[in-house]
């Protein structure tokens, strides 16, 4: 969905409430489902993608404090990716471990 709605249809949002989202569902896919993705897709392309949503946000939000936590998410999107795609990972590897109440 975020490849169709910002990448295929070229959209030039400068909505940072968008494009935070289009961020956080880029970290979403690209981290979490990272495994599967590495099958089919090129998973860097994917993060350079994320970091460019999360510079945009920082670029046109008028509020100080999201400019300097958008601008650390895009500096550092690979790591995040990383460590959803470790802690997915950790998920499935203990799923059974979890003790439901």
């Amino acid at each position: 969905a975020v490849f169709d709605e910002f990448v295929v249809r070229e959209k030039k949002t400068t909505d940072p409430e968008m494009l935070e989202i289009a961020g956080a569902q880029s970290l979403l896919f690209a981290g979490f489902f990272r495994d599967q993705m590495r099958r089919r897709h090129n998973v860097r392309w994917y993060d350079k993608l994320g970091s460019d949503f999360y510079r945009k946000a920082g670029c046109h939000t008028r509020d100080t404090r999201k400019q300097f936590l958008f601008g650390k998410m895009s500096q550092n999107f690979p790591v995040w990716t990383k460590v959803c795609s470790r802690l997915h990972r950790n998920f499935q590897e203990n799923r059974l471990l979890l003790k439901l109440s």
